[in-house]
C-alpha cells in the first residue's frame, strides 16, 4: 500500500468557515493511505465532501491553533490509543499546573503502553524519559525510580536518563550522586541532547553541593547554548522560579555574566540593575565588564541623562581596546538620534582615527559614511563606503558597502563610474541582494550611455542569477482590492491552489527516485520510523530534535536532508521543513539546474493555507505574499515572540493588532499570548499590511518598508525619491540595512512563491 503523507497540521483551521468556494477541487482524503488529495487543506476538503475526520487528525488541528479545551475532548475519543491519550492529557495537565492529574495519567499511560503496536512503541526512549521527569516534577519519588529501573526501551549510553537518575538522586537528597550523574550526563551528552530541560537542574545540583561557582558555570553552559526561540523563554521563567540561581551568581561575582545573557534575550532593565550592581560592588573584571554592559544597556534603553552621568564617573582600570573604542563611540551614537550632521559624521571618523584596528572602528567607519550620506555630502560618504568594502572585505557590511559605493555615483549620474565600480568591486557583492542590486544599476547606467552590449550582458546576469529578482519586475498592487469598502476578491496575481499538495508530493517523490530511497514517508530505519511516529501523532518538539539528530549523524547529507524535509512537510513543520530543504539545496548545488524547481516546491512551504487564502480574500492580498511575509517574519513558526515582543506568524506587536482589533470591530480584550493563534494572527497582520498597501497607492516596496521599520520611516524614505525613479529604487533609499534585505527578500520570496504555484508543476 503506498503511503500518504500525515496531516499537513500547519495548514488548516478548525471547522474554518470561510473555506473559499470554488477555490478547493481535488480528491477527498481520509485516513486511508491510498487516497490522494490536492491538499489545499485536509480539514476544508472533508467538510466539503461530507468527510468526516479521524481523531488523531482533528486533534492535531487543536494542537495546531493552540485549543486545548478541544485537544482535551478528542484525546476521549476510543479510537485515539490510549497510552498516547494518557501521554497527552499528562503534558497539558503539566502546563496547566496539575501536577496531582499529571501523575495520574502518567500512570495510565505506563499501564497501557504495551498495547500500542510495535512501531508506536519505537518512542519508548523518549516516552520513558517524559515518564521519569513527569514523576519526579509531581513528587513521585516511588514511581521515578520504578521508571529508572523498568524503562521500555534500552537506555544504555543515554545522557538525558543519566541526568535524571541525577535528578532522582537530588530529590531524595543524594546530593553527591547527582552531582556525579549530571555532570557525566553532560559530558555525554551532544550539542543537542545539551538544549534538554533536564540540565537547567544541574545548576541547582551544584548549588546544593555549595558549589556556587560551578553552579554559575553550569547554568551559563546551559543557557548559552540554547537555540529556539522556546527554549529560551522556558529558560528564563526558570530563571524567575528559581531566585538562587540569581544569589549564586552574586556570591560567585558572575553578574556581568549574567547581565550579558539577559541583554540577549532583552530582558534589558534586569540586564541593567546587575550591570551596575556589578560594576559599585566588585572592582575585578566583573565590575569592569559591569560598566561596560551597563552602558550598552542605559544606550538601548535610551536613558540618556543616566548615561551621560555614567560616563562622567571614573571609568574602570583595565579596560581593553575594544572597550574603550566602544565608549568613545556611544556618545556619538546619542547624537545621531538627534540628526545625521557632518559633526556627528566627524565624530565617528575620530573613533575610527583613534581605535584603529578594533572591530568597533570598523563599525564606526559604517555609521560615519551614512551619517555623510544622510547629511547631504555623498562624496564623503561614497569616499568612506567605498574605504570600507576595501578594506574590510569580510566585515558584517562590507557587500551593502560596496553597494553604496556603487549607487552613491548613480544619484548623481556619473554612469560611468557606476559601471566601473560594479566591475571593480564584483567579488565584494556576494550573490544574494546586493548583487542583484549591482548588476541592476549597472544595467541602467549601460543603458545610459547606449552602451547595449554591455546592457544586455549586465541584465542577462540578472535574469540567469536572480530570477526571481524584484528588479527585474514587480506588479504594482490592484488599488480597487486593497484596504476597507473594497470588493474582497482576490487579486489577479493571486495563487492557483490547484494540486498546489500534489506538486510539492510529486516533486518530493521525484527527488526520491533520483536519490535512490523508497521509503520516503513511512521510513523503515528506526531513527527516521520514531521521529515519523512522534509527528504523526503530536510530540512536535521531540519529533523535531529526533530530526536534528538523525541529520547531524548524517552530516547534512542529500538523503538525510531529504528525509527530514518529508517528514517535516507530512506533519506541517513548516519551519523545520524549510531549514533542512536548505541543506538540500546546498547538497545538490550542481545539479540545481535540473532540480530547481523541485527544490523550490520543498523549500518555500504554504503552511496554514486554508487561512491564508481567507485572510487574503478578506484583504485582497495575494496568498504568495502573506506566506513571502510569513517566511521573513517568523519562518513559519507560530510560536514564536521576538525579543522585541512581537507575537507570531507575521510578527505583530499588541499595539498593532488592537488597533486592528479596532478597525474590525472585534470587542474581546486582546490577551498578548493570543496573537500566537494562527488564524487571529493572519486576521490582524493581513488587514495591517492591507491598510499599509491602501496608504502607499498600492505600493508594495513602501508597504513592507512601512511594515517592517515603521510608517515614518517609510514615508521618509519615500521623500527621497525623484520624478523618474522606478518603484523598485525604494529598496536601495533605505537608510536601514535591515530594512533594505527585509522588503527585497519578502518580495523576492513573493514572486517564487507566485511563480510555483501559476506555473505547471514539474
Amino acid at each position: 500500500m503506498k503511503p500518504k503523507p500525515a496531516l499537513i497540521l500547519a495548514l488548516i483551521s478548525v471547522l474554518l468557515v470561510n473555506a473559499v468556494p470554488g477555490v478547493v477541487r481535488g480528491e477527498t482524503v481520509g485516513e486511508n493511505p491510498a487516497q490522494k488529495s490536492s491538499y489545499l487543506s485536509e480539514n476544508v476538503v472533508l467538510q466539503l465532501t461530507g468527510q468526516k475526520q479521524s481523531p488523531r487528525e482533528v486533534f492535531l488541528v487543536a494542537l495546531a491553533l493552540q485549543d486545548t479545551a478541544r485537544a482535551e475532548t478528542v484525546l476521549h475519543d476510543r479510537s485515539f490509543p490510549p497510552a498516547l491519550a494518557s501521554w497527552h492529557r499528562a503534558r497539558l495537565a503539566e502546563a496547566a499546573s496539575d501536577p496531582s492529574h499529571a501523575r495520574q495519567q502518567w500512570e495510565k499511560a505506563k499501564r497501557n503502553w504495551r498495547r500500542l503496536r510495535a512501531k508506536q512503541q519505537l518512542m519508548s526512549t523518549i516516552f520513558d524519559r517524559e515518564y521519569v521527569q513527569g514523576m519526579l516534577e509531581a513528587g513521585a519519588q516511588e514511581e521515578a525510580r520504578h521508571g529508572l529501573d523498568h524503562p521500555f526501551a534500552s537506555h544504555r549510553n543515554d545522557p538525558l536518563f543519566l541526568a535524571l537518575e541525577g535528578i532522582w538522586c537530588l530529590h531524595g537528597g543524594d546530593v553527591a550522586n547527582a552531582v556525579l550523574k549530571l555532570d557525566a550526563a553532560w559530558r555525554q551528552a551532544g550539542s543537542v541532547e545539551r538544549q534538554n530541560r533536564v540540565f537547567a537542574t544541574r545548576a541547582l545540583a551544584h548549588l546544593r553541593g555549595g558549589d556556587a561557582f560551578s553552579a554559575c558555570d553550569a547554568w551559563f553552559e546551559y543557557v548559552e547554548g540554547l537555540r529556539g526561540a522556546k527554549r529560551r523563554a522556558w529558560a528564563l521563567r526558570f530563571w524567575g522560579e528559581h531566585p538562587v540561581l540569581e544569589e549564586a551568581v552574586v556570591s560567585a561575582s558572575a553578574r556581568s555574566r549574567a547581565a550579558a545573557w539577559l541583554a540577549k534575550q532583552a530582558r534589558r532593565e534586569e540586564a541593567l540593575d546587575l550591570a551596575l550592581a556589578a560594576w559599585r560592588e566588585d572592582s575585578g573584571s566583573d565590575g569592569r565588564q559591569g560598566y561596560v554592559l551597563g552602558i550598552e544597556q542605559l544606550y538601548r534603553l535610551r536613558r540618556h541623562q543616566e548615561l551621560a552621568a555614567l560616563l562622567r564617573e571614573r571609568r574602570p582600570e583595565g579596560l581593553r581596546e575594544e572597550e574603550r573604542a566602544e565608549l568613545a563611540a556611544i556618545p556619538w551614537g546619542v547624537r545621531r538620534r538627534q540628526g545625521a550632521t557632518p559633526e556627528v559624521a566627524e565624530g565617528f571618523e575620530s573613533v575610527v582615527k583613534d581605535y584603529a584596528g578594533t572591530k568597533r572602528a570598523v563599525e564606526a567607519l559604517w555609521e560615519a559614511a551614512w551619517m555623510w550620506e544622510l547629511s547631504g555630502d555623498t562624496r564623503r560618504a561614497e569616499e568612506a563606503f567605498l574605504r570600507y568594502a576595501r578594506e574590510n572585505p569580510g566585515a558584517p557590511f562590507a557587500r551593502a558597502a560596496a553597494l553604496r559605493a556603487v549607487y552613491l555615483p548613480s544619484v548623481r549620474k556619473d554612469h560611468a563610474l557606476v559601471l566601473q565600480r560594479v566591475e571593480e568591486l564584483s567579488s565584494q557583492f556576494g550573490d544574494g541582494a546586493e548583487q542583484a542590486s549591482a548588476l541592476w544599476l549597472g544595467f541602467r547606467s549601460a543603458g545610459v550611455l547606449g552602451r547595449q552590449d554591455e546592457a544586455d550582458a549586465l541584465h542577462s546576469r540578472l535574469e540567469k542569477e536572480h530570477a526571481d529578482s524584484p528588479f527585474l519586475g514587480l506588479k504594482r498592487w490592484p488599488e480597487g482590492n486593497v484596504g476597507e469598502g473594497a470588493e474582497k476578491t482576490a487579486p489577479a496575481d493571486s495563487v492557483s491552489f490547484e494540486g498546489l499538495y500534489g506538486a510539492q508530493r510529486r516533486a518530493l517523490e521525484e527527488l526520491a527516485v533520483h536519490l535512490g530511497v523508497k521509503d520516503l514517508f513511512d521510513p523503515a530505519q528506526e531513527g527516521w520510523a520514531r521521529a515519523r511516529e512522534l509527528l504523526w501523532w503530536g510530540f512536535f518538539d521531540e519529533g523535531e530534535q529526533e530530526i536534528q539528530r538523525l541529520v547531524r549523524e548524517g552530516r547534512h547529507d542529500a538523503v538525510s536532508a531529504l528525509r527530514a524535509v518529508a517528514l517535516a512537510w507530512s506533519t506541517g513543520q513548516a519551519e523545520r521543513q524549510a531549514r533542512e530543504a536548505w541543506w538540500l539545496a546546498a547538497r545538490l548545488k550542481t545539479e540545481r539546474e535540473e532540480w530547481g524547481t523541485r527544490i523550490d516546491l520543498v523549500a518555500y512551504p504554504t503552511p496554514f493555507a486554508a487561512v491564508v487564502a481567507s485572510a487574503a480574500r478578506e484583504n485582497g492580498l495575494s496568498p504568495a505574499l502573506l506566506w513571502a511575509l510569513m517566511r521573513q517574519e517568523s519562518f513559519y513558526e507560530a510560536g514564536v515572540v521576538s525579543r522585541a515582543g512581537a507575537y507570531g506568524l507575521l510578527q505583530l506587536l499588541p499595539s498593532t493588532a488592537e488597533k486592528m482589533a479596532s478597525q474590525l470591530h472585534d470587542s474581546m480584550p486582546l490577551a498578548e499570548e493570543k496573537l500566537l493563534d494562527p488564524r487571529l494572527n493572519l486576521r490582524y497582520g493581513s488587514a495591517y499590511l492591507s491598510e499599509l498597501l491602501k496608504e502607499n497607492e498600492g505600493d508594495p516596496y513602501a508597504a513592507l518598508a512601512a511594515y517592517n521599520a515603521g510608517e515614518s520611516n517609510s514615508r521618509r524614505w519615500k521623500t527621497r525619491m525623484e520624478a523618474g525613479d522606478p518603484p523598485e529604487e525604494l529598496i536601495l533609499r533605505i537608510s536601514y540595512s535591515e530594512t533594505r534585505d527585509y522588503v527585497y527578500r519578502v518580495l523576492r520570496a513573493w514572486k517564487i512563491y507566485h511563480r510555483l504555484y501559476r506555473e505547471p508543476a514539474p
